[in-house]
Formats: structure tokens, sequence, C-alpha cells
């Protein structure tokens, strides 16, 4: 097993790896499980297309089988990236005929995704120049496919996201060059309906592409760059015209932190870069400074943080483009989000995969890093989008739903039909095709940064809280909804249940489930963990009992009261959804303790003895779980204000309320912290507590 993401650091998943070129191998790796798997290149997609239980590496499949340098016919196997065939076609005086913003990306992605560039208006899909492919399909066999040949599979495999099997090799037509250079010419725009009237004007260009200032209003609002490039003849260029000079490259070495990008970063950046160009508006550049601007930073995804980023990317048709993607940029302004990256492109007719996501308009897209507010804000761009008549990319996509999808893909009930029919036992499945309902062959099994949305046709992520009814559980279960998550509620105690799950769907217009569940009925634990089904992406353990000191001294079952309710009854309830979540690869595990099990205190030391029992265990089933992609958070709350705690005479300053506790516990969640203080101070208070002497604090009251 090992850990996997994607690009976009978003969703991190533990999967069963095959990295071979042996037919044999692959083919009993495809019938060995019964869960699906999913072909994967070089991991550069920005989504959850690439993504399964079980992935076969395309890595090892890496050799130019042919490469006639007469026609330019080359035949490759599906792991060869872009970055490689360069090197080895352009000093002959070949380029491809479409390339997407990254040169790693691989030839199988390429089909896969059906890429585009920016010269989709004059040469249209990658799918376009392919001649044939080989792909495995479900039953391990090797299919020979094209635009000639069996050209229904041919069709379903360009776009279809790596459903229809693992494709092994491509043979396609490269495009001839004279020079490695390109000769850029930059317009400025002052508006949208500006850049537009460019893109109009010079749509004989070969290549074109216009960065947008996503941040600018009123008359401002879309002003742009159009960069515009046509291959140079040699005479035009340095010699050799077909080598280039290394380039140093930059690198991002580690994660950035969450505030460097902000809106006022991002106004400084697009300043400078709008005004720069006016100085330089026609050179000539390597092909790679032009096509891969961002492959010179190396790491460059790290900029966004250790949460992750998300990329929107969709297409308009020509009649409402410029309508629609001014009603996009007025929604960000109105929302308060800004996208890093803008990139607008002009599509010409659709390719050849029944799912390829270019039609004849515009195609924007927007780089976002992943928040709390996001999700439920691209919500509204997919309302839009879909008002419009587009759709988003597959290929960027790690969020959208099956509405979304089936009503803005006119072939997609076809594609999802042939599935059924080309793969009925499911062993070709990604956690993307499962989301947008094209299959149904396992749950999904991302353990990543929980930024879901409030809709109900988005896939959400979901959370039990265990001890829900009141106090804490309660807060935490509407601070969870309030971030979009699916929220079940299980306590004893029904009546506050039904009435807890009531107040929240008045606040979020979404209700939790409730369930029954004694926490103390060990026996009932099993049949408890059989119901959930799907698994939630966490469970949150808030049950307590803080229970009478004295009377647990003198009696036997107020003392197994207080003991099963804040040790034994959570253990046992988390070893089963530990085995679980570890089994699934992923998921998350917070258990609320308490500082009264830091240290021994004569006032409630069989409380306490409990919670440091709790501690000690999240603290070594932590350690456990670590190398199963499971994250285990320990919450020790000092004073709270809470049912639990009504009456005691608790001091203001170190009191927190339960919605201020359940908000520091989400914020660290979302950070991956294993341990939270609530409040904070309680961790240096608690650390001079335990660093009193033995023969002095036993003389405390405390």
């Amino acid at each position: 097993m090992k850990s996997v993401t994607n690009w976009g650091n978003h969703p991190v998943v533990r999967v069963d790896w095959l990295e071979t070129d042996r037919l044999d191998a692959m083919q009993r790796f495809l019938v060995a499980d019964h869960t699906p798997a999913i072909a994967r290149g070089l991991g550069r997609c920005y989504g959850d297309s690439s993504l399964s239980p079980r992935i076969f590496s395309s890595l090892a499949m890496h050799r130019v089988l042919a490469f006639d340098k007469d026609t330019g016919q080359i035949t490759c196997e599906a792991g060869v990236s872009f970055d490689q065939l360069l090197r080895i076609i352009v000093p002959e005086g070949w380029f491809l005929p479409v390339t997407p913003g990254t040169k790693f990306i691989t030839v199988g992605g390429a089909v896969a995704s059906d890429i585009h560039g920016k010269n989709h208006h004059i040469e249209g899909s990658f799918s376009q120049h392919i001649h044939a492919l080989d792909l495995m399909g479900p039953d391990g066999r090797i299919h020979t496919c094209g635009p000639e040949k069996q050209t229904e599979l041919f069709r379903m495999t360009c776009g279809g996201m790596g459903l229809t099997g693992v494709i092994m090799c491509v043979t396609f037509q490269l495009k001839k060059i004279s020079s490695a250079y390109i000769a850029q010419r930059n317009l400025v725009a002052r508006n949208l309906e500006e850049v537009m009237a460019l893109f109009e004007t010079h749509k004989e260009a070969t290549y074109s592409v216009a960065w947008i200032d996503g941040l600018a209003k009123g008359k401002a609002l879309g002003r742009s760059i159009l960069m515009l490039g046509e291959h140079t003849d040699a005479a035009s260029c340095p010699p050799p015209p077909l080598q280039l000079k290394p380039s140093r490259k930059l690198t991002v070495p580690f994660h950035f932190p969450g505030f460097v990008l902000n809106r006022f970063s991002m106004q400084a950046f697009n300043a400078v870069y709008y005004r720069q160009p006016k100085r330089r508006s026609t050179f000539t550049t390597g092909y790679e400074s032009f096509f891969y601007p961002l492959d010179g930073i190396l790491h460059w995804n790290r900029i966004y943080g250790k949460r992750g980023f998300t990329q929107y990317q969709l297409v308009l048709p020509m009649a409402s483009s410029e309508e629609g993607i001014t009603e996009i940029f007025r929604l960000l302004q109105k929302e308060g989000f800004g996208s890093f990256l803008s990139v607008l492109k002009l599509f010409g007719k659709g390719g050849s995969g029944i799912l390829s996501f270019p039609m004849e308009g515009y195609t924007l897209t927007l780089d976002f890093p992943l928040s709390d507010r996001l999700y439920p804000f691209l919500n509204k761009l997919d309302d839009l989008v879909l008002r419009h008549g587009g759709r988003l990319y597959l290929t960027k996509d790690v969020r959208m739903s099956a509405v979304t999808f089936f009503t803005s893909y006119p072939g997609a009930a076809s594609f999802k039909t042939f599935l059924k029919q080309w793969d009925p036992e499911g062993r070709f499945a990604s956690l993307q095709s499962n989301r947008i309902g094209l299959t149904t062959s396992f749950s999904p099994s991302s353990e990543a940064s929980a930024h879901t949305s409030g809709s109900s046709m988005t896939n959400k992520k979901s959370v039990l809280i265990l001890g829900a009814s009141e106090g804490l559980g309660k807060a935490l279960a509407l601070r969870y909804a309030r971030a979009g998550w699916n929220v079940r509620m299980a306590s004893r105690r029904i009546e506050q249940l039904e009435n807890a799950a009531k107040n929240i769907e008045t606040e979020t217009s979404v209700r939790p489930s409730v369930q029954v569940l004694d926490v103390t009925d060990i026996g009932a634990h099993e049949a408890f963990v059989n119901t959930l089904n799907p698994l939630p992406d966490a469970v949150i353990c808030s049950a307590g009992y803080l229970g009478n000191q004295d009377l647990g001294m003198r009696d036997e079952e107020e003392c197994d009261r207080i003991l099963q309710t804040n040790f034994t009854g959570p253990v046992s309830l988390l070893n089963k959804l530990a085995a679980a979540f570890a089994k699934r690869g992923s998921g998350a595990i917070i258990g609320v303790s308490s500082v009264a099990g830091e240290r021994g205190r004569q006032s409630n030391y069989l409380y306490g003895s409990a919670k440091a029992g709790f501690t000690a265990y999240l603290s070594g089933l932590r350690n456990r779980l670590q190398p199963d992609g499971v994250h285990v958070l320990t919450v020790i709350p000092g004073f709270m204000r809470t049912p639990m705690t009504e009456g005691l005479p608790l001091p203001g300053p170190l009191t927190a309320s339960a919605d201020r506790a359940a908000d520091d516990i989400y914020r660290a969640h979302q950070k991956g912290r294993n341990v939270l203080y609530t409040l904070w101070m309680w961790r240096w208070i608690m650390w001079i507590i335990r660093t009193i002497p033995e023969n002095v604090f036993k003389k405390l009251k405390l």
C-alpha cells in the first residue's frame, strides 16, 4: 500500500500499486481482487480521475517503439512522457500536434483526457491525431482500435478517463517544424469584450491564449493579455535552430503558509503582470517558455500550501461565452474569491471522444486554494455554467456532482451504457467515476482535507458524531453541517437527537441523520458499525459522563458507568471503526478526552483516570494507524460550558463555550493536528500542573 494524491494535493488515498511493463503481471493484478482499478501516468491531473483503490502505473511502459522521421508518425508506450518525446522529436524537426500547459504528462494520459492546447481552434484535440491505440480491456485481452477500427471503443477511450481499460501504446501523427522557437506576440486588452474581439481578429493564429486579471473591476473587468504564437523558421532564431539552450529551473522548496496567497498579493501580482508585456510586445522565445512556463518552477503546486488547491475549468458555447464569463467574474468578486491564475482559450469543434471536453466556444480556467467556503461557491459556478449550456473538464474536476455531469455531457448516458456492456464486472473505476455516477463499484476512500459544499448535489464528506444529543457533540454537528458535511448524529437520547437535528436543519437547510447508540452497550457496537454503509470520512467521539466521584467510590454501578462511558465503551467502538478505516485506507478519528486525564486529582479521579486511559489509547491508535492513512486527533478540553458541567463554579477566562470548542476542533481536523488543547492556554496550565512535585501536589485541594 502507498499514499497517492494528484497535482492539487487533494485528495490523498491509500492504494495497491502495480508498476510493470509485463502484460501477464497486469492481467494477474486485474483479476486478483474484486476491487476495481484505474490506470495512472504522472499524476498531473487536478482531480480524482486517476485515483482508485488499486492503480496500474504506466511509468514502467516508457519505450518509443517506432518513429518515422520522414513522415512524423510515432508509436510509443502509454507511459512515455511528453518531456521524453520532445527531447527525441524536436531535434529531428517534429513537434507535438497538441500539448497542454505542462510537458510532464504521459501519452496514455493525453488519450484518456483527450487533451487540448493553445491551438484547439486550429488542430482540435489530441484524439484527432491518433492513428491507432492498443488497450488492455477488462477481459485482460489487448484490443486495437482507432478512427477506422473498433471505432466505438476508440470514441469511448479518447476522453474516457481510463474507464475502458489500460492504454498500452499509441500511434499518432506529429507536426513538422523548422525550429525549436516560437514567434510570440502579446496584445493588451482593456477588458473582456476587447480580448474576445482580439481572439476573433486573430483566429487564424496557430496558438492563442489569454491571461486574465480576475480581480479587475468595473470597466476593466476581464482585462487581459492575449499571447499569440507561431513556429519560426530556421533563419529567424539562434543556431542551431532545433536545439534550445538549457534553462535554469527554480524550485519551491516547501509548502507556502496559507496566508501567502491572498487578495492583496494576487492584486499586486496581477497589476505587475498586466503592465509588463507592454514593453515587449513581439519577440522570439523557446517553445518551453511559451508552452510550459510553469514547468520552469519545480513543485510550483506547493505555493498553495498543504491544504492543496483545485483548478476549475469550464467551457461555454460561443453564443453565451461573453455573457457567461462576465457573470463568472462578477460572481467571483461578489463572493470575495480570487483566482491566482485565470486563463482563457478559444475552442474549435469538439473532439473525437464521446466525453471529450471541448465544444466550439471559450474555455476559462481558474485556480483556487482549498478552503471551507470554496465548494459551496463552486456549486454556484456550476449552476451558472449549466445555465449557459457549458460543462466542466473532467481532468480538472474533483467535486462535480452526478447531476451536473449528466446534464452537461450529452454522451454521458451512452458512455455509461457502453461501460455496463464492456465492463460488466466493474473492473475499472475511479473515485471520480463513482462520484459522477458512471460506476458504483466501491465506496470512495479519500482522506483529504475536507472542503465540501452544502449542496445535496455535491459529493460531500460525511462525519459520524457519537454523543451528539447535547453539549459539545451537538455543537460539533452544527459546525460540520455549516461547513457542508453530511452529518450523522448518534446518542442514546433519541428525542434530544431529533430536536438537535431539527434545529440544525433550520439553520443550514440540511437535516442530519440520527441513530440510537448507547456507547456503553459494547455488545451492540459491531451491529452499529455494520449499519454505516458507506463508512463516514470521519468519526468524532464526544461521549462523556462526569459522574459523581463520591457516589462512584461507594457504588459499583456508578463507578462502572463513569469508566464505561469515558473509556471502555469508546475504545470498543473506535477499535471497530479503526479496523474498518484501516482496511479502507483512509479516515479521521477524533476523540474528546479531558485535562482531567493529565494528572489525577482528588475531586474527580474516577473520571480523570478514564480520560487518562482514553488519551493514551488515542496516542497509541494514532501511531498504529498512521501507515494506513488514518488520522487520529486527540482533543483535550479544559473547562467548558455544557449541560455536563452545569452548576459547577467555572472560571470565565479559562472556560470555553461548546461552540468555541467545536470550532477549534473543526479547524484542528482540517489542519491535520495530532493533539488539540481548547482553550489553547490549557496546554501550558497542564504543563505547569504536571511539573508540580508529588509531595506538594498531594497536599493541594484540586
